[in-house]
């Protein structure tokens, strides 16, 4: 009988986002601000290459981020496995210290897009929000890179970040051969085709493609380049623009038949905002909300000046920090402008404190945006200020009379911003606008998300490293065990002198988590705070919180650290007696482990973590003396006191058998 002819397995159809993170920690928190930027995306993590090969099979991704520090070796052959199964693929590439005029130059068109460690959440998340954007046909044209284009410039400045001891090899379709050579992350030598050094280099920057393979860097390789890696790369790439826009001139341009002269655009809107993805992003969002508009985009508050006087658009979106000034200063000088002083400007910020300065200051400052927004409501905005037109003209000053002699009735003085007759009224400090959920899923957003880029300036913006900070996002968790401290109050012995109950009383708000069954705890501290009871007197939910206090600062640690459990408990057979004498002391410390689901995870409108609510899952907790060496006793809740504040001050537990 013929054997039956294979059947290829059927490509996945679920749109998907690969995360490649080797800290857990790290990984639990990018993948729940994943979840918040493409809601709509399945979200797969892993921490090895082989595991994110595995996992690609099972969804399409359309996006990877590969966090390259540490470097998690053989990258190049997986990123070519993968652009041969999904040459679509975006790549975002988190490394310790990418150049920022690299990501300048090099733009959009690159395959591999990089964003550096330490970053804000903001600028994370404007970046996968552009990575995930109408790339497939760009309203203005021009050519973003996917897998497909992977060239020598994104290879090399992979294997720079990486730190790299390699020799690259380059093989284009027609033949040509060359070999980069890096040595700790530095671009020590290139050859092709009788050139060495920088223009070997040069040469082969200008490859359309090619295929790739790495080899291990020989002990005595041949040493012809010796700059830092990221001023070369900037020049190379700076020459490799330069000759292709040549060659772009120098083509012949075929006759084509006289197209009909397109319809004017209704409305120009200039963008200025200093993160390039952010910018990306915004111009896809309008420009399919609407064709017609003509978008224009600065990375500068001087550029921005520039184009509104050149081009005045009929609306400004502009963000408050900016690299050269902030955004106050652009809608002062905007005022003063004579061609600038009506154009309505709506002003973008995660600084709320900024944005609402700014808004109850300047007259041309209409509306304001908190980042992170929903595009829905950056559209709804938008379209409702340029409806209601440009700003009206300025009141002619009073003449003498006038002044002298004010018209009867009583004096009212008009609110900063009060909305005219045109439509436009400012937000006031207190009313900031919120997003409004969609109606198709309130718990949900479906639409996409734009976040601010990094600020310095600003204490509490969320930054990530290794390992996360307290205030750090946690990943959509199923279970949690909390470990808290007691002291031993009072107990009770049964007749051949075991322990029957034990009456405990917090010794400290300071708890350890354990989340998932994973058995692993997060880099982040946390705190008791508010519990509900069930109607037997029973723990139904408590809500933890994240806190800066270190667990080495807590009130409880020093006596944990000198806290021994009385001998005669430990020596009594392992069996967690409790002695007689020592029934009413209150001397010992315990640590009580109590069993939860997560109900709910609370986050702030700039996703960081202000709560987590658990739901008991069990009456059973596990009690140990602090130093670790008696046995764990299982217990059940008998009875649990609160504080005015519904927060825990003792529990009392039986002993079970």
């Amino acid at each position: 009988m013929p054997a039956s002819p294979t059947v290829p397995a059927p490509e996945p159809t679920v749109r998907g986002i690969l995360l490649v993170e080797p800290y857990n920690a790290l990984g639990i928190a990018l993948s729940s601000a994943l979840r918040k930027f493409a809601p709509h995306h399945a979200i797969r993590v892993t921490q090895t290459l082989v595991e994110a090969e595995a996992a690609s099979k099972l969804i399409k991704p359309e996006l990877l981020v590969l966090d390259l520090d540490p470097a998690p070796g053989d990258e190049l052959a997986f990123l070519d496995r993968l652009r041969e199964r999904y040459p679509e693929t975006r790549v975002l590439v988190i490394a310790a210290s990418p150049a920022r005029e690299l990501r300048t130059v090099r733009g959009i068109a690159g395959a591999l897009q990089f964003i550096g460690k330490p970053f804000d959440l903001a600028d994370f998340g404007a970046t996968v929000q552009a990575l995930l954007g109408p790339w497939a046909a760009p309203p203005t044209g021009d050519v973003r890179g996917t897998l497909r284009d992977l060239q020598i410039l994104d290879i090399v400045q992979l294997k720079c970040l990486a730190l790299s001891n390699s020799v690259l090899r380059a093989e284009t379709p027609s033949r040509k051969v060359g070999e980069i050579h890096f040595r700790h992350g530095e671009i020590c030598h290139a050859a092709t085709d009788g050139l060495g050094g920088v223009p070997a280099l040069q040469q082969m920057a200008q490859w359309p493609e090619a295929k790739f393979s790495e080899s291990e860097l020989p002990a005595e390789a041949p040493k012809t380049i010796d700059q830092p890696w990221a001023i070369l790369l900037l020049e190379v790439m700076q020459r490799a623009e330069r000759g292709h826009a040549k060659s772009l001139g120098e083509e012949p341009v075929a006759a084509s038949p006289p197209a009909e002269p397109p319809s004017p655009p209704s409305k120009t809107i200039l963008v200025v905002d200093d993160t390039e993805m952010l910018l990306v992003f915004v111009a896809d969002v309008l420009a399919t909300a609407d064709r017609t508009f003509r978008v224009l985009t600065a990375a500068t508050g001087e550029a921005g000046l520039k184009l509104a006087a050149t081009e005045r658009p009929d609306l400004i979106l502009l963000d408050y920090s900016l690299t050269d000034m902030n955004g106050d200063d652009v809608c002062r000088a905007l005022l003063e402008g004579e061609a600038t002083a009506r154009i309505p400007v709506l002003m973008m910020s995660g600084h709320l404190p900024e944005l609402a300065k700014t808004a109850s200051s300047y007259d041309n400052v209409v509306e304001t945006l908190p980042k992170p927004f929903l595009s829905g409501a950056l559209i709804n905005t938008v379209e409702k200020i340029l409806a209601a037109g440009p700003l009206p003209e300025p009141a002619p000053p009073l003449s003498a009379s006038q002044s002298e002699s004010p018209p009867p009735g009583p004096a009212i003085s008009a609110p900063p911003h009060a909305s005219s007759s045109n439509g436009h009224g400012a937000v006031p400090n207190e009313t900031l606008p919120t997003e409004p959920s969609p109606p198709d899923s309130p718990s949900t957003p479906t639409a996409s998300l734009v976040l601010a880029p990094p600020r310095e300036a600003a204490a509490s913006t969320p930054r990530w490293s290794d390992p996360p900070p307290p205030a750090a996002i946690v990943a959509e968790l199923r279970e949690a065990t909390i470990t808290l401290s007691l002291d031993v109050v009072s107990a009770e012995l049964t007749a051949d002198f075991r322990t029957g109950a034990l009456q405990l009383k917090l010794a400290g708000l300071m708890v350890a988590v354990t989340m998932d069954s994973t058995g692993k705890s997060p880099e982040i501290d946390f705190e008791l705070g508010a519990l509900t009871l069930r109607s037997d007197g029973r723990i139904n939910t408590v809500r933890i919180t994240p806190t800066s206090q270190s667990p080495q600062s807590a009130d409880s640690q020093t006596e944990l650290a000198n806290c021994h459990a009385p001998d005669e408990w430990k020596e009594a057979g392992g069996r967690g007696d409790l002695p007689p004498e020592q029934r009413h002391r209150g001397q010992m410390r315990v640590q009580m482990s109590a069993y939860f689901n997560v109900l709910r995870v609370e986050l702030s409108p700039t996703f960081q973590l202000e709560g987590i609510i658990l739901q008991s899952r069990s009456d059973n907790v596990h009690v140990q003396v602090s130093d670790n060496r008696a046995p764990v006793m299982q217990f059940a809740l008998r009875q649990v006191q609160l504080d005015q504040a519904h927060r825990l001050t003792g529990v009392s537990v039986a002993a079970k058998r």
